[in-house]
């Protein structure tokens, strides 16, 4: 259960107690089971292209971990050169994300930071997978590339993407790739990625995306429109590529310290291969994300954590685990994206990711450890409490003790066969002290319940077999502090046998005779 506040708190386990599902109640992935596939401690991670974006994305992480902070400050200087725009300014929302050249590196930083968030938390990939231009920021993650080459290559490559805006277009259909490549040859369209068996996108000419989202529509086929206004992965990008090539001329990738898993050429890449041409490739060749996924899959990876500022991989991650196990979920989840969003996905990793998690982390462990008993605890009292007042002035009031917690004397009466017993209701007593629980509208009553037990106790005191009519005449008020006097009358039993019974309290009738007693049943 995570929560930000001691309110939140309550709310939540008041939630859990009453099995009502709830924000912030995480419950145990069926994964943790030893049959399913799982990476342990850390997964592997996926970044995406664009779409998980939105205003003000990093405003709250960057207030609330000094860690996502650093890494997002680092960025900036990486990218200002490049861009000329700060990153940080994209994140909290004081510069809008208007198009591809800020959108990109704005992105780039998120995940960045978010990476680094996962890593302070314990937490280090055993594999990573780029959508796109996420790829830009796995790399930099496995160690391929540095953070300042990552930084050029995503700004070369938004400005480029950003001359060639309101020319295209993208779309996405739901069916297999070889279906929708069948049915866009020959058309100004091209296959631009391939996430699943049966969701595949389109990209090219805008006119050409709307006639053929059109058609599909009118067949039944599931198919719409991304929201961009270029083509990537599509011949709409070729004119870039000279130019773009040169750019990156630059780059030196290394061997990498973590296994990337390659949506251009859909397997595992050893660093060195991740020249300028590849980047190129990269935004020109389909993204191939199902064969990148079924690649690490078949290499034993099971768990799959999306590393973005909101979870748009999500049905293609839950297509790999219902082809091969495993578990997947989010990092940070749109108009959330604080302290607690993330460490709630934390929480869903350990719970999914089998050993080597580091609860410490979250959970530190206590310096001292109490063993819990070794029974349950079933205390029974052989020594009564003792009544309030002296053993003196119990005895002024009349022989007959009585084992009640509250009723202590009876007394015959001196004139036919009535009779009174008295006690003590004092809820600071020793044994009464649990009476001040039973409140309505913070004031303390005693339960009818508690009253139809005076009345019993009398009538077993005289032998009569019940009760016939209990009529409750006033709320018996217990006083915060101080005792109150009880008393119950019993009147002679008439010719049928039966007795008038009547249950009367005082403050204090010795130094209060001007208070008359109160009748609270008859």
């Amino acid at each position: 259960m995570v929560a930000a506040s001691r309110e939140e708190a309550v709310e939540r386990l008041e939630a859990l107690a009453d099995g009502v599902d709830t924000a912030g109640v995480i419950a145990p992935f069926a994964a943790v089971e030893e049959d399913l596939p799982r990476s342990g401690a850390g997964g592997v991670w996926v970044f995406p292209g664009q779409g998980s974006q939105w205003e003000g994305m990093g405003r709250r992480l960057l207030e609330q971990s000094p860690v996502f902070a650093e890494a997002v400050a680092a960025c900036d200087a990486a990218l200002l050169p490049w861009t000329g725009v700060s990153v940080t300014d994209l994140l909290t929302g004081r510069r809008p994300l208007a198009g591809v050249a800020e959108v990109q590196p704005a992105l780039f930083a998120m995940s960045l930071g978010l990476a680094a968030w996962w890593k302070s938390m314990g937490v280090t990939p055993r594999a990573v997978i780029g959508h796109s231009q996420g790829e830009v920021a796995a790399a930099v993650v496995a160690g391929i590339l540095t953070l300042e080459q990552g930084a050029r290559i995503v700004a070369a490559r938004s400005r480029a993407v950003a001359t060639r805006c309101g020319q295209g277009g993208m779309a996405v259909v739901g069916r297999a790739h070889e279906w929708v490549a069948e049915r866009v040859s020959g058309t100004a369209l091209s296959v631009a990625a391939v996430d699943t068996a049966t969701s595949t996108v389109v990209s090219g000419d805008d006119h050409a995306v709307d006639e053929l989202v059109a058609k599909l529509r009118a067949e039944g086929v599931f198919a719409r429109r991304v929201r961009v206004d270029y083509a990537s992965h599509s011949a709409h990008m070729d004119p870039l590529l000279p130019a773009l090539a040169g750019e990156l001329a630059f780059v030196r990738p290394r061997s990498g310290d973590v296994p990337l898993y390659s949506t251009v050429l859909g397997r595992r890449v050893e660093g060195s291969e991740l020249d300028a041409e590849y980047w190129c490739a990269n935004l020109r060749r389909p993204v191939r994300f199902d064969r990148a996924v079924d690649a690490a899959a078949d290499d034993g990876h099971g768990a799959w954590v999306e590393v973005s500022a909101h979870p748009v991989m999500a049905m293609a991650l839950d297509d790999v685990t219902r082809r091969h196990g495993g578990t997947t979920h989010g990092t940070a989840h749109r108009q959330q994206a604080d302290f607690a969003d993330v460490l709630a996905s934390w929480v869903r990793g350990a719970l999914a990711g089998g050993e080597g998690w580091p609860w410490e982390r979250v959970v530190p462990r206590m310096p001292v450890e109490a063993s819990l008993p070794t029974y349950a605890f079933e205390r029974e009292r052989y020594w009564h409490a003792a009544p309030a007042g002296t053993a003196a002035g119990r005895s002024a009031q009349g022989a007959g003790g009585l084992e009640h917690p509250w009723l202590t004397h009876a007394t015959s009466l001196a004139t036919g066969d009535g009779l009174i017993l008295t006690g003590v209701l004092d809820t600071g007593a020793a044994g009464q002290q649990w009476l001040r629980q039973h409140r309505v509208f913070d004031t303390v009553l005693l339960p009818g319940t508690a009253i139809l037990d005076l009345v019993l106790t009398a009538a077993e005191r005289v032998g009569a077999t019940g009760i016939d009519t209990l009529t409750l005449s006033a709320p018996l008020v217990l006083p915060e502090e101080g005792p109150l006097r009880v008393q119950v009358a019993l009147t002679g039993a008439d010719a049928t046998g039966h007795r008038q019974a009547s249950v009367h309290t005082h403050p204090d009738p010795d130094t209060r005779p001007d208070i008359a007693w109160t009748t609270h049943a008859t």
